[in-house]
């Protein structure tokens, strides 16, 4: 059998996007702030700080930061999440094994973080991380 660009729909079916239903509105809530850092810093693995929404959802979080050796202050990494679905997040930063695919988290910020149409952007969302929690 030889298939070419003309048979990539055999039977001519027609498939509605979203089957009739509005996409949801476009929202971009921003959260920023820092991390600072205690403790020796191990780059054997990736570090990123994320907002994960409560409860969290499968796979990547929506808000992701990766902090390099190039862009790490230990007084205070600064970092920026944007395009952010409003609701409730948690914040925490921590170092990810692509080898193992598992998360070792050293930092949180203390509570969580709402963002709604009145309250689109969080500044300020400040928190230490401990590089000795890693081991």
């Amino acid at each position: 059998m030889i298939l070419d660009y003309a048979d990539h729909n055999l039977f001519a079916n027609n498939f509605g996007a979203g089957f009739g239903v509005d996409p949801p509105p476009v929202q971009n809530g921003a959260i920023s702030g820092s991390v600072a850092f205690t403790g020796t810093a191990d780059w054997s693995n990736l570090v990123y700080v994320s907002a994960n929404t409560i409860p969290p959802v499968q796979g990547a979080p929506p808000g992701n930061v990766q902090i390099t050796q190039g862009t790490y202050n230990a007084a205070g990494t600064p970092y920026e999440m944007t395009d952010l679905v409003y609701g409730e997040y948690s914040v925490s930063v921590y170092q990810y094994n692509f080898t193992t695919h598992q998360a070792k988290y050293f930092g949180y910020f203390d509570g969580s973080v709402t963002l709604s149409e009145s309250v689109p952007e969080l500044t300020g969302v400040n928190f230490d991380a401990d590089w000795s929690l890693l081991n």
